[in-house]
């Protein structure tokens, strides 16, 4: 943004220093083109000053947010979220993430990439896959 303004002023500068007649049509069209640019580094300027603002406040909810679920919910925000395991379709061959309740439950289970209806087992040989 520096670039852009220092840019702008240089241009702004020139303009000044070339003594452009104002009186004349190129004169007053390159006086307007170099205030519309001015007025424009301005507006930017203002916009990159609360797009940085916002980011701060952004980051602070976020904090506090973080916070907030730490209380609610304990330290471990892991917890609660399912487990998937990744298997391989024996209809379609493809491989698939199913969570841990479908994956040992009782309904049939639908493949999403083939929509056929397919079992998924281990030869862990533990209690829960037999």
């Amino acid at each position: 943004m520096n670039d852009l303004n220092e840019k702008i002023a240089y241009l702004a500068g020139m303009a000044k220093g070339l003594e452009i007649d104002s009186g004349t049509k190129e004169g007053k069209l390159l006086t307007a083109i170099v205030d519309v640019l001015v007025d424009i580094s301005s507006v930017i300027k203002n916009i990159d000053e609360d797009i940085e603002e916002l980011t701060e406040l952004v980051y602070d909810m976020d904090e506090d947010l973080g916070e907030i679920e730490t209380e609610i919910y304990g330290e471990d925000e892991d917890e609660d979220e399912d487990d998937f395991f990744e298997v391989k379709c024996p209809k379609c061959g493809e491989n698939v993430f199913i969570d841990e309740d479908a994956m040992f439950g009782e309904e049939d289970l639908i493949c999403p990439n083939c929509n056929e209806k397919v079992e998924f087992g281990c030869d862990c040989g533990c209690d829960c896959c037999e």
